[in-house]
Protein backbone atom coordinates (compact mmCIF):
# COMPACT_ATOMS: atom_id res chain seq x y z
CA UNK A 1 0.00 0.00 0.00
CA UNK A 2 1.59 3.10 -1.31
CA UNK A 3 0.85 6.40 1.15
CA UNK A 4 -0.52 9.30 -0.79
CA UNK A 5 -0.79 12.28 1.83
CA UNK A 6 1.36 13.25 4.66
CA UNK A 7 -1.44 12.93 7.00
CA UNK A 8 -1.58 9.49 5.98
CA UNK A 9 2.25 8.84 6.35
CA UNK A 10 1.88 10.59 10.18
CA UNK A 11 -0.86 7.85 11.01
CA UNK A 12 1.92 4.91 10.29
CA UNK A 13 4.12 6.74 12.74
CA UNK A 14 6.06 4.35 14.71
CA UNK A 15 5.88 5.90 18.15
CA UNK A 16 4.19 3.38 20.20
CA UNK A 17 7.70 1.17 18.75
CA UNK A 18 9.71 4.08 20.08
CA UNK A 19 8.17 4.22 23.21
CA UNK A 20 8.74 0.81 23.92
CA UNK A 21 12.12 0.54 22.96
CA UNK A 22 12.61 3.57 25.56
CA UNK A 23 10.93 1.56 28.18
CA UNK A 24 13.40 -1.95 27.33
CA UNK A 25 16.30 0.67 27.69
CA UNK A 26 14.95 2.03 30.44
CA UNK A 27 14.02 -1.41 32.02
CA UNK A 28 17.68 -2.26 31.65
CA UNK A 29 19.13 0.85 32.99
CA UNK A 30 17.06 0.29 35.83
CA UNK A 31 19.30 -2.88 37.14
CA UNK A 32 21.89 0.03 38.03
CA UNK A 33 19.99 2.38 39.21
CA UNK A 34 18.49 0.60 42.59
CA UNK A 35 19.75 -2.66 44.18
CA UNK A 36 17.97 -5.89 42.73
CA UNK A 37 17.79 -9.43 43.83
CA UNK A 38 20.06 -11.69 41.52
CA UNK A 39 16.87 -12.90 39.81
CA UNK A 40 15.17 -9.60 39.50
CA UNK A 41 18.48 -7.97 37.90
CA UNK A 42 18.88 -10.84 35.36
CA UNK A 43 15.28 -10.45 34.86
CA UNK A 44 15.46 -7.20 33.77
CA UNK A 45 18.31 -6.83 31.70
CA UNK A 46 17.11 -9.92 29.70
CA UNK A 47 13.58 -8.91 29.30
CA UNK A 48 14.90 -4.73 28.70
CA UNK A 49 17.55 -6.51 25.80
CA UNK A 50 14.83 -8.41 24.09
CA UNK A 51 12.11 -5.27 23.96
CA UNK A 52 14.91 -3.40 22.62
CA UNK A 53 15.57 -5.36 19.80
CA UNK A 54 11.77 -6.64 18.77
CA UNK A 55 11.14 -2.87 18.94
CA UNK A 56 13.70 -1.96 16.55
CA UNK A 57 12.87 -5.19 14.48
CA UNK A 58 9.08 -4.44 14.57
CA UNK A 59 9.30 -1.53 12.94
CA UNK A 60 9.83 -3.31 9.47
CA UNK A 61 8.01 -6.75 10.49
CA UNK A 62 5.41 -5.53 12.71
CA UNK A 63 4.41 -9.07 13.68
CA UNK A 64 7.38 -8.98 16.06
CA UNK A 65 5.27 -6.34 18.48
CA UNK A 66 3.81 -9.74 19.60
CA UNK A 67 7.02 -10.68 21.10
CA UNK A 68 7.13 -7.26 23.02
CA UNK A 69 3.50 -8.21 24.46
CA UNK A 70 5.14 -11.67 25.49
CA UNK A 71 7.52 -10.38 27.64
CA UNK A 72 5.38 -7.47 29.21
CA UNK A 73 2.70 -10.21 30.21
CA UNK A 74 5.87 -12.37 32.15
CA UNK A 75 7.25 -8.70 33.32
CA UNK A 76 3.88 -8.39 35.30
CA UNK A 77 4.07 -12.26 36.11
CA UNK A 78 7.54 -12.26 37.20
CA UNK A 79 7.46 -10.08 40.14
CA UNK A 80 5.11 -13.13 41.77
CA UNK A 81 7.26 -16.02 39.88
CA UNK A 82 10.78 -15.17 40.84
CA UNK A 83 11.80 -14.54 44.56
CA UNK A 84 11.68 -10.36 44.82
CA UNK A 85 13.39 -8.64 46.67
CA UNK A 86 13.25 -5.17 46.24
CA UNK A 87 10.18 -2.86 46.19
CA UNK A 88 10.95 -0.65 43.75
CA UNK A 89 12.21 -3.29 41.16
CA UNK A 90 8.65 -5.42 41.77
CA UNK A 91 6.96 -1.85 41.00
CA UNK A 92 8.81 -1.21 38.08
CA UNK A 93 8.47 -4.60 36.46
CA UNK A 94 4.46 -4.37 36.83
CA UNK A 95 4.72 -0.83 35.09
CA UNK A 96 6.87 -1.62 32.19
CA UNK A 97 4.71 -4.74 31.98
CA UNK A 98 1.52 -2.65 31.79
CA UNK A 99 2.57 0.14 29.32
CA UNK A 100 4.61 -2.51 26.65
CA UNK A 101 1.76 -4.44 26.59
CA UNK A 102 -0.44 -1.95 26.27
CA UNK A 103 2.09 -0.46 23.64
CA UNK A 104 2.07 -3.27 21.80
CA UNK A 105 -1.77 -3.39 20.95
CA UNK A 106 -1.45 -0.39 18.65
CA UNK A 107 -1.55 -1.28 15.36
CA UNK A 108 0.96 -0.01 12.93
CA UNK A 109 1.91 -0.71 9.39
CA UNK A 110 6.08 -1.53 8.63
CA UNK A 111 7.87 1.48 8.21
CA UNK A 112 9.45 3.10 5.55
CA UNK A 113 11.84 6.24 5.57
CA UNK A 114 11.19 6.70 2.07
CA UNK A 115 7.46 6.18 2.31
CA UNK A 116 7.36 9.32 4.44
CA UNK A 117 9.60 11.21 2.13
CA UNK A 118 7.57 10.85 -0.75
CA UNK A 119 4.45 11.39 1.36
CA UNK A 120 5.52 14.86 3.09
CA UNK A 121 7.34 15.73 -0.96
CA UNK A 122 3.75 15.32 -2.37
CA UNK A 123 2.10 17.35 0.15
Amino acid sequence: MEVTSAKEAENDAPWSRIVSGALGLWLFLSTYAWPHGRAEAVNALVCGAIVIDASLASLRIPALQWLVAVVGTWLLASPFVLSSHGVLATWNAIFVGICLVALSMIPSAPWSWSRRRIAYARA
